[in-house]
């Protein structure tokens, strides 16, 4: 087998992608984002941790955790677990995988907030949509979605935080 076709198709693959990144830098950019949340989420957590002054020493003197930390902090609490993730410890698997699960969210929303602009899909999405329909069945997708339903379940968020606190402290419990 000859390898110049097979080179042939990689570059002109590439020169494909290097165009598609020029034109959608946004969209690169999102991709990007969610890629590195959902392989290394820690790369992403640990700075933001640290700006708030959670960090691989503990609590920064003057900074906005220490501004939050009250005398006692609970076990299990939000805020006990931001400084354990900051210092490396089981909190870690928290927010990473909150992390992860954002950058995993990111990615979906960016590829179907994209999907109803042919011009913007990328080579492997281009070829995707070919065979599957991925734009008209997003578009069939977006407009069929209430919008008075997705202003109803951001308002309920709140709601269903706290039902998920109180689920995860009757567990801790038992």
């Amino acid at each position: 087998m000859e390898m110049a076709p097979i080179l042939d198709k990689i570059t002109a693959s590439g020169e494909e992608y290097w165009r598609w990144i020029q034109q959608n830098p946004k969209q690169t950019a999102a991709y990007a984002t969610a890629g590195i949340a959902v392989a290394a989420p820690m790369a992403i957590a640990a700075p933001i941790l640290g700006v708030f002054g959670f960090g691989a020493s503990g609590i920064a003197a003057g900074s906005v955790a220490a501004g939050a930390q009250t005398a006692n902090v609970a076990a299990g609490s939000l805020f006990a677990i931001l400084q354990s993730a900051g210092m490396g410890g089981y909190g870690v698997a928290a927010v990473g995988g909150a992390v992860q699960a954002g950058g995993f969210v990111g990615g979906i929303i960016t590829a179907l907030k994209k999907a109803c602009d042919r011009q913007s899909l990328n080579p492997i999405e281009s070829i995707w949509d070919e065979r599957h329909g991925i734009v008209e069945a997003t578009n069939r997708f977006w407009d069929s979605f209430p919008t008075e339903k997705l202003t109803t379940m951001m308002n309920m968020t709140p709601q269903i935080v706290e039902r998920l606190k109180k689920m995860k402290d009757s567990m801790l419990g038992y």
